[in-house]
């Protein structure tokens, strides 16, 4: 079994110091809380204290003792001395002179705090590692890493490297060979053989015929194209994509058939059984995807640069070398229209509006003023250049390069025949028509003409109404058809593109909404409706709020004509006046002035630990371990970290010359007690907490958050009155620390008391 995975750099940094730890490190693991420092007081010598101290601080730093506690770096014992008031910290190398003091301790402290042997947590680690390993796939080094931050999540002494190292080695094992004979069981004895004929190498080739499958297309082409489809179609007979492979992580799948892809198949054949037959039908699994993947890009790019693009771009060479014919007819015309004008109105005299010469009458005359300026016989050659290089009134612009798409009829005759019968394609309804006209296109190939009774006339659109039906070149009924594949094949690749077309075994060409949650996988739909308050029949709430729109439309549409705020701009676009602030009532006015005298003038600190009493909210930030807090006045603490991050003033405005606001406990308790999972417990506590007020619950159900007060406050200011102070008045430490040294607050876990009289009485006026 290899565990020889971990460098000696690597075996010899695991629990153990890596230099001395960080002033962050040292608050967060080796800060001594109330209950550490009476049981390292508790004995008799100072080396022996420290000692006990610095194996407390150890072990949840590298969650682990070590074997000599006195070859911690000197800043740990440092920190340590200077928590328990040793004046000299060098006594601790006198620590363990005696023989078994140390382990006693160390006893004490792995009962005391909870710490559990590796041993007891060994059964939960492997299922975790397997669960991990057959999930992921990671390779040892990261399991090993993952494994290291697992432990260090619960209270688990670390086992020796070697242990752990041997450990994960052995799960990542049992976890691959749990995926190959998984796999190798999903198989019967006719596709076994099937797959391992793959690695044979027929007589006369050099090549297998798995290499040959998964080799890649060369070029665009037709015949290129059905190449493409044979080899979609020859790796679907095989059946391996019929096989339900869903109970195998796609992750652990795609780690197989790259080796499959990117291998040699004589060291494919080499490997046992189970490893091999899994990873070839991992590889064909990924073949049936990849083939139809691969089929349908390369009809994309062909469709999209050798047809369509290619004869946009022809066509408008072709516009470019008609345009000085087209140019020079045209002004021969002008000039002609414009003689005819001039010979047929009356001249008048500007000033007396007089006719002066009138118009010409006769026919030949006017015919003698235009061939004064152009020949009859030019004229005639420019009406006829113009009619043939001018479009038809009722054409498109996408005419011309539609009608040169035909002479490219032998790009497409060599696929066409084998796209439907090869890959199966769904449709939304609304395109449902045209995959059905291209199902249709093999049956018309063969035939010598096809008439209009026997193609879809409702896929004719555009200039396709007029090139297919070609009434004036063929006979009776009759339609080109050649004309009417492309009209097919353009329509089913724009729509294949917008997937309203799609494969339906393929993934990058598949159906969009194949993936969407459905049936027991769609378990969070109750919870995700109920998030939203929406019903779980839609019908009815898509159809009240459809009326409310349609109600609102007409409504506005009919005030929009007398409306002085809104208006229809001359770009089709709604403009809307300034809107003028609506004059305040004064008994708005009255009512704000009463409720602002009434509200306390607090500071921010005492908000929020007058909420703590109320609401037991502090009590969510729980310790890292999950223990009980073991610090007097924590809730003080709390609430000056909150002061410090909510106000984005750092940790400096409040600290104070107090124990619980001091920075080595503030840094404790902010990497120890404030994180994601605590905050999301407070949170829950104050909603519930809020829930519970009666006036809560008639405005908002509840959930009105205070930044809707103040932004209905800010919305009603009244700019004639004075600004006013403002309610809370951000004093951190100062505040935090009187309220520390106030009689009659609360002072630990167990007993509540109250806050001073003055904040009473204003609270409970304001209430």
């Amino acid at each position: 079994m290899p565990v020889e995975f971990l460098s000696d750099e690597q075996a010899a940094a695991f629990a153990s110091f890596q230099g001395a730890p960080t002033r962050d490190e040292l608050r967060k693991y080796f800060f001594l809380d109330d209950v550490d420092r009476q049981r390292a007081m508790s004995k008799r010598r100072d080396h022996n204290k420290l000692g006990f101290g610095v194996q407390i601080g150890v072990v949840r730093y590298l969650r682990r003792f070590l074997p000599d506690p006195r070859q911690v770096p000197a800043e740990v014992a440092d920190y340590v001395a200077e928590q328990l008031r040793i004046a000299d910290p060098s006594c601790i190398k006198l620590y363990g002179q005696r023989d078994g003091t140390a382990r006693t301790h160390a006893g004490e402290i792995e009962k005391a705090d909870g710490w559990k042997d590796f041993s007891e947590a060994t059964d939960d680690l492997e299922k975790w590692l397997f669960a991990r390993a057959y999930t992921t796939g990671e390779g040892p080094k990261a399991l090993f890493d993952a494994a290291v931050a697992e432990l260090r999540k619960r209270p688990v002494l670390m086992p020796g490297v070697s242990v752990l190292a041997r450990l994960v080695a052995r799960v990542r094992d049992e976890a691959t060979k749990h995926l190959w004979d998984t796999l190798y069981e999903l198989l019967d004895a006719e596709q076994r053989d099937a797959l391992l004929d793959l690695l044979e190498v027929p007589a006369g080739s050099r090549f297998s015929k798995l290499e040959r499958l998964r080799r890649p297309l060369a070029k665009a082409s037709g015949p290129q194209m059905a190449h493409a489809l044979e080899r979609a179609k020859e790796i679907a007979e095989l059946g391996m994509g019929e096989i339900d492979v869903s109970a195998v992580p796609p992750r652990r799948m795609a780690e197989l058939w790259r080796y499959g892809m990117d291998g040699k198949a004589g060291l494919l054949a080499r490997h046992g059984d189970e490893r091999k037959l899994a990873t070839l039908l991992a590889t064909m699994v990924h073949l049936n995807t990849r083939s139809i993947d691969d089929a349908l890009d390369l009809l994309d790019f062909l469709v999209s640069t050798r047809l369509l693009a290619r004869a946009e771009r022809e066509n408008a060479k072709e516009k470019l070398r008609t345009l000085p014919r087209m140019e020079r007819a045209s002004t021969k015309l002008a000039a002609a229209v414009q003689a005819l004008i001039e010979a047929t109105s009356d001249d008048v005299d500007p000033e007396t509006g007089e006719i002066v010469r009138p118009g010409l009458d006769s026919v030949e005359q006017v015919w003698e003023r235009i061939e004064a300026v152009v020949p009859r016989r030019d004229l005639a050659s420019a009406l006829s250049a113009v009619a043939e290089l001018a479009p038809a009134p009722d054409s498109d612009a996408d005419e011309a390069w539609r009608a040169s798409l035909v002479n490219r009829f032998a790009t497409v005759r060599p696929f066409l025949g084998q796209l439907c019968s090869v890959i199966k394609f769904g449709s939304s309804d609304e395109a449902r028509p045209v995959l059905e006209a291209l199902r249709s296109l093999p049956a018309l190939m063969g035939r010598k003409y096809v008439t209009a009774d026997e193609i879809d006339t409702q896929v004719l659109v555009g200039s396709w109404r007029r090139l297919v039906p070609r009434p004036t070149q063929l006979e009776g009924n009759r339609v080109d058809w050649k004309t009417y594949v492309f009209c097919v094949l353009e329509q089913f690749h724009r729509l294949l593109r917008r997937r309203e077309i799609y494969a339906l075994n393929s993934s990058k060409w598949g159906d969009p909404g194949a993936k969407l949650l459905k049936g027991a996988a769609w378990a969070v739909k109750a919870t995700a409706l109920a998030s939203l308050r929406l019903p779980e029949q839609g019908g009815e709430f898509l159809t009240t709020w459809a009326e409310r729109l349609d109600t609102a439309y007409c409504e506005t549409a009919e005030r929009l004509p007398a409306s002085t705020q809104a208006r229809m701009g001359p770009d089709e676009r709604l403009h809307l006046a300034a809107l003028e602030p609506l004059p305040e009532e004064p008994s708005l006015v009255a009512l704000r002035r009463a409720v602002e005298a009434m509200m306390p003038r607090v500071d921010l600190p005492e908000v929020l630990l007058e909420v703590f009493t109320w609401t037991g909210a502090d009590e969510a930030f729980t310790s890292i371990t999950g223990g009980e807090p073991r610090l007097k006045d924590l809730h003080i603490s709390i609430a000056a970290l909150l002061v410090a991050h909510g106000c984005n003033v750092g940790m400096t405005p409040v600290i104070a010359n107090h124990k619980a606001l001091r920075r080595d406990r503030l840094s404790h308790v902010d990497q120890t007690y404030l994180r994601l999972a605590t905050y999301k417990a407070v949170n829950a506590t104050l909603i519930d907490a809020q829930a519970a007020i009666e006036l809560a619950r008639v405005w908002g159900g509840g959930l009105v958050a205070s930044v809707d007060g103040g932004a209905l406050r800010r919305a009603h200011h009244d700019p004639a009155r004075p600004p006013q102070p403002q309610v809370l008045r951000p004093r951190p430490g100062r505040d935090l620390a009187e309220h520390a040294q106030r009689p009659g607050l609360r002072t630990g876990r167990k007993g509540r008391g109250r806050h001073p009289p003055r904040l009473a009485a204003r609270a409970g006026r304001a209430l």
